[in-house]
């Protein structure tokens, strides 16, 4: 998996090591660790200086195994109907936040990040820009909670940026995948940089791309493309995959199986190609839970105590039951 390798040369430093030094998440090292606001405030942008390195990269490696962890349960927690194996729409949705886990999961590792800051956040944010001079006071200078994309910035110092999702037309989902695909970007960016030979580079790159056109198909420029296959048979019992489940081309074992592949290396289906769109997504899906599980492995190698046994008894456990 060339994607892969070359992701991993834009992992913040200190992913690798052994034993963690803050135990929580991201929103809760917002509240609890050491940043002062950078710049002033506005509604939807905030920029902070970070004190404390290894915790805003603790956060987000705890994020990371806790979004595998769900990627890889979600994957395993509808089972196939024996009696009835064509009624598979919940093991559609359910390969679908698979897949949503898993980039959600990949970004962090690279300080990217998406996330719902909530009104306690704002409180702590707005509260210390206001000590500091640089917002707070009024309402155009108040960070207000939203849905947001963040980047962690690591040249001569450390700084963080978070940026409100709003403008995004759609709900979260809607808004994550667009968050994702700007990811994307950036790695697409980052991939000539890297000391890899020029044969895996251009492995990444078509990979990558094939990437880009399954979350783009069907002229989803935002990336959304995924989250509308699961509208779609979620709330407009499209696919044939609800009673009387009328499509022949899908099942619940054969979509099992393909999860399987997709998550033990089997590649994605291009976009040339005709398949049902509950395919294609359940393809996207062992794409990403296979990158996932692919660096959950190489942390798990260097881990010890408390955050070996998250990586091992949570996602690697549920990944050896897709």
């Amino acid at each position: 998996m060339s994607l892969d390798i070359a992701y991993r040369t834009m992992w913040v430093p200190g992913v690798l090591r052994a034993t963690p030094e803050f135990s929580g998440g991201f929103r809760e090292w917002i509240i609890q660790r050491g940043w002062a606001p950078s710049i002033k405030l506005t509604q939807k942008k905030a920029t902070f200086d970070v004190h404390e390195q290894a915790s805003l990269v603790d956060s987000l490696v705890n994020d990371f195994i806790a979004l595998s962890a769900a990627a890889f349960e979600s994957s395993v927690s509808v089972e196939v109907r024996a009696d009835e194996p064509k009624g598979c729409a919940w093991q559609v949705i359910s390969y679908y936040y698979s897949a949503y886990f898993a980039a959600n999961a990949i970004m962090r590792l690279a300080g990217f990040i998406f996330t719902n800051v909530e009104v306690d956040t704002c409180a702590e944010i707005n509260e210390r820009a206001l000590l500091y001079g640089l917002g707070g006071t009024d309402e155009k200078s108040k960070f207000v909670p939203s849905v947001v994309y963040g980047v962690v910035s690591l040249s001569k110092s450390t700084t963080l940026s978070l940026h409100s999702l709003s403008g995004v037309k759609g709900g979260v989902h809607i808004q994550f995948w667009a968050g994702f695909l700007r990811f994307l970007d950036n790695l697409d960016s980052n991939i000539g940089g890297t000391p890899l030979p020029s044969d895996d580079k251009k492995m990444a790159r078509a990979e990558l791309k094939l990437l880009r056109e399954a979350l783009t198909r069907s002229s989803r420029q935002n990336g959304s493309w995924l989250s509308e296959v699961r509208n779609a048979v979620n709330y407009r019992f499209e696919g044939g995959v609800w009673y009387p489940y009328q499509s022949s081309e899908i099942d619940g074992p054969s979509l099992r199986q393909q999860l399987r592949s997709g998550v033990n290396g089997a590649p994605m289906i291009a976009a040339s190609t005709s398949a049902p769109d509950c395919k294609r997504l359940v393809s996207v899906s062992g794409y990403l839970l296979r990158w996932a599980k692919s660096s959950l492995e190489l942390i798990d190698k260097s881990a010890r105590h408390g955050k070996r046994k998250r990586i091992r008894e949570g996602a690697l456990t549920f990944s050896e039951a897709v």
